[in-house]
């Protein structure tokens, strides 16, 4: 059966749960490829916020990002190569 994972299905993964990866390889042996938001598949980030921020921010050409987490944000926008997008830290 397919799946969705959410952010805290992430935070598990990255932290090495093992039922949570036990989980996840019966569902990819069993032909089924588990589903996420693009951002959170791509990123690896369990921030499941900031990711979809940076992928709107990116998609819709937006020049500053106001944050208060600029090291999660600056690194999400180099993964995405989006070196225009200026950080502000509120």
């Amino acid at each position: 059966m397919t799946a969705a994972y959410d952010a805290g299905a992430w935070t598990l993964a990255a932290a090495g749960d093992r039922e949570l990866w036990a989980d996840h390889r019966a569902r990819l042996e069993s032909g089924h490829r588990p589903v996420t938001t693009a951002p959170v598949g791509a990123c690896g980030t369990s921030d499941v916020v900031d990711a979809h921020l940076v992928h709107a921010a990116v998609a819709e050409g937006v020049a500053t990002i106001l944050t208060s987490d600029p090291g999660d944000i600056g690194r999400l926008l180099a993964e995405r190569g989006a070196r225009r997008v200026r950080i502000q830290v509120v």
